[in-house]
């Protein structure tokens, strides 16, 4: 079985972005937060705010950005926040759901991974003790996908996303277990090129079936 691996080329993507622009994300800077409380088999408890990383810094920065992404055929809607824990590393957590307005209630279940769509779904993808100097898994990364609970987007506008959520989350490759309660957010959205990127990749498309066999 492969090992899932986060959208870290994301938080790289705008960590090597702010380091050539000058330390700026232009309009639409981010300043947000997201936090959970997480338990089984770790726990703890992730919570991060703040501005996208400026330049001069290193990938131990907390922050938290929400941007869209209208290219493909079904507009996305990505929540990313990265918590610095020790040694360069970190927690790396994204939430993926459709392009929305308003009020809405999103499932976490295993089943939204075998949806041609995300309609009414939302994917959470919890990366703990990250490395994000490489793009290759090193040891004690642990690396969780959401497979129960629900989200409740509490109000989405043109420029905020606020939410709470709760749920369940299983690492394939461990077996390992986490709950995820008390979670809330309520971020601004940044375009994508503050990410230093032109589209979203597909991080949470990923078959749980496809990828227990």
């Amino acid at each position: 079985m492969r090992r899932i691996r986060l959208s870290a080329a994301v938080v790289a993507s705008a960590l090597a972005l702010a380091a050539c622009d000058g330390g700026s994300t232009g309009p639409g800077s981010s300043t947000g937060s997201l936090s959970f409380h997480f338990a089984g088999s770790s726990a703890g408890d992730f919570s991060a705010s703040g501005d996208l990383p400026r330049a001069g810094t290193t990938p131990a920065v907390q922050f938290v950005a929400a941007v869209r992404d209208s290219s493909g055929e079904e507009p996305i809607v990505a929540l990313v926040g990265f918590q610095p824990t020790v040694g360069g590393r970190g927690h790396l957590v994204e939430f993926d759901m459709q392009d929305l307005r308003g009020e809405r209630t999103l499932s976490l279940a295993e089943s939204c991974y075998d949806q041609a769509t995300l309609a009414g779904c939302a994917i959470a993808l919890i990366g703990l003790n990250y490395d994000l100097s490489t793009s290759q898994s090193v040891a004690g990364e642990e690396s969780y996908l959401s497979d129960a609970g629900t989200v409740h987007i509490t109000n989405a506008t043109a420029t905020r996303l606020q939410g709470t959520f709760s749920g369940h989350a299983t690492e394939l490759e461990l077996a390992h277990e986490i709950t995820l309660t008390q979670g809330q957010f309520d971020v601004p959205f940044v375009p994508l090129g503050a990410l230093g990127l032109n589209r979203l990749p597909a991080a949470g498309r990923i078959s749980l079936s496809r990828l227990r066999r």
